[in-house]
This record gives C-alpha cells, sequence and structure tokens, in this order.
C-alpha cells in the first residue's frame, strides 16, 4: 500500500513512540540544520513526539514525487503565548484537539515517502490525529511567512512593537492572547512605509477572523462576536494612539483619512476579505508567538 492508499494528507500528525530505529535515523539525518540531528524523537526523559506531514496533497499523491516533508511535534502541557509574539519563524505553538504541539522549523525532514509508507505497512506507526483547518492555515502561513514577508519601518516596529507591544500590561497585547484562537491574521496599513524615521505614521488595523458559519443563527453570532470585538479592541488602540509616539489610528482619531484600498473595518471575518484588500495591507505575523527554549 502507498500513502494514498493510508490516506495521509497534509495536516496527519503519526506517533513516533514504536518507529523502528532505521526510520528515525533516516529522520534525524534528512534535518537540514546539523545541530538539529540530535534531537531524537523518543528522548529517555521526555514524551515521545510525534511527526506531522507538511507537504502538500498533490505532491504526496504525485508519484514523481519521491520524498514527503515531515516535523516533529514536541507535546506541551500547555502554551506559552506573550505579548512578543509577531516576526518568529523559528517557533509555533498550537492546541488541537485539546493537545498541546510545540513546533521548530529546525526539526524539519524531508524523507522518502516508502520509508514512511513501510513503518505504516508494519504497524510501526499510524495516523493519530489531524490539525483541524485552522490550525493547518497557521502552520502554512507560518512557513509561507518565512520567505514571504515585508519589513514595517523601523521606527514604526520600535514604537508600535518593542516600545509597546512587549511592555508588559498592555491593552492591546491582553486582546491579542484572550482572542488568538479567533484571529486568522493582523494586518496593518502604515503610512508611509518607505521611511525609515517619519514625524508620523498613519496606521490602520484590521483584525481577520475565522468565519463562524453560513446560516441565520451563525451570522447573528458573528455579528454579536464582532460587535464585542471592537468594544475590547478600541480602547486597546486608543491607548495606543494617545500614548506618547508618532502613531496615528484614523478608526480611533477623529482625523479623517481615506486611501483607496484601504478598509477602516477593525474586524473583518475571513469570507469578507479579499485579495484586493490583502495587496494594501501588510500581515504583522500575530500566530507566531515567541517562546523559551526549554525542551
Amino acid at each position: 500500500m502507498n500513502l494514498v492508499e493510508h490516506e495521509v494528507t497534509q495536516g496527519a500528525i503519526f506517533s513516533a513512540e514504536k518507529l523502528s530505529e532505521s526510520f528515525k535515523n533516516t529522520i534525524l539525518d534528512s534535518r537540514c540544520v546539523q545541530a538539529s540531528r540530535s534531537k531524537e524523537l523518543t528522548p529517555k526523559c521526555a514524551p515521545a513526539r510525534s511527526l506531522l506531514v507538511l507537504t502538500q496533497d498533490c505532491d504526496i499523491y504525485n508519484p514523481n514525487k519521491k520524498n514527503i516533508e515531515v516535523v516533529a511535534l514536541k507535546p506541551r502541557e500547555r502554551i506559552q503565548p506573550r505579548v512578543s509574539r509577531n516576526q518568529n519563524y523559528s517557533t509555533l505553538q498550537l492546541v488541537n484537539n485539546g493537545q498541546c504541539w510545540h513546533i521548530e522549523s529546525d526539526l524539519i525532514s524531508v524523507i522518502p515517502k516508502t520509508d514512511l509508507c513501510e513503518e505504516i505497512n508494519q504497524e510501526l506507526t499510524s495516523i493519530s490525529d489531524n490539525l483541524s483547518k485552522e490550525n493547518l492555515t497557521k502552520v502554512i502561513g507560518w512557513r509561507v511567512g518565512c520567505y514571504d514577508r515585508r519589513p514595517f519601518p523601523h521606527k514604526f516596529n520600535q514604537e508600535f512593537y518593542h516600545g509597546y507591544l512587549k511592555q508588559e500590561g498592555n491593552a492591546l497585547g491582553r486582546f491579542f492572547d484572550e482572542h488568538s484562537e479567533d484571529i486568522i491574521d493582523i494586518y496593518l496599513h502604515v503610512d508611509p512605509m518607505d521611511d525609515e524615521d517619519a514625524n508620523q505614521y498613519i496606521v490602520v488595523f484590521n483584525a481577520v477572523i475565522f468565519k463562524k458559519g453560513t446560516n441565520e443563527q451563525e451570522v447573528s453570532d458573528e455579528e454579536n462576536f464582532i460587535e464585542q470585538f471592537e468594544r475590547v479592541l478600541k480602547p486597546a488602540l486608543t491607548e495606543l494612539h494617545h500614548d506618547n509616539n508618532s502613531l496615528i489610528f484614523p478608526q480611533i482619531s477623529d482625523e479623517a483619512y481615506s486611501q483607496d484600498g484601504v478598509r477602516l473595518d477593525l474586524i473583518i471575518p475571513e469570507d469578507d476579505f479579499t485579495l484586493y484588500d490583502a495587496r494594501n495591507v501588510t500581515c504583522f505575523n500575530l500566530e507566531y508567538f515567541c517562546y523559551d527554549d526549554e525542551e
């Protein structure tokens, strides 16, 4: 049987507890970062890891593609969200069906499909779970974002990120922590984007959220959800808007601001956020938390 017949898809999670020694060595040897090849899949003093399939379904099913990309998952008792959680593409943590997982980019391996298939055929591993649609979106965005991100101006980063978000107790950081499971991404329009030390920056904030559903009750719940979001988010942005910095938020202030293609909605459901909208803003990457380097 091949991987297709075993119903292996992107986001499938495999147990690593009973893997053969030869297959575990193949995984370790296939990591691109040599220093990570010593990180065992079944450490003696810690719970066994699992394997997450990263390869897209078309490549899994394509017989001309001989390899598959997987990454080791470390189980955790809880995730550790912090305010300083953007722009970190080396680690990601998420909760899937009640299980907390820690992922490191250095633990990605590219292995032969036949080797994984053989482990399944010998009943040394099997699919223990699959990532939810929301978590798969996070993981894909985490990998793509490593190569496809546009930096904000230096002064903006210093004031918005280092000067505010990284400080303990700020209202916007609490909003992110409390609603991280509902938010797909945060998008910002910063004007000007090409001036590293402008006197002021116009900042438009869009939080894109997962859609709740399509029937009448779910639509009503989503509208109420957005209203509740805005009641929490507006005071948080107001706190930052009135701080001693160069950041101006037209969604909070009385100053009129109009820019073609820039939306002033604070909260946007995913089905209402278009490709045209995305072209006029920059993702702030709030899914990518910063964590301790603990094992």
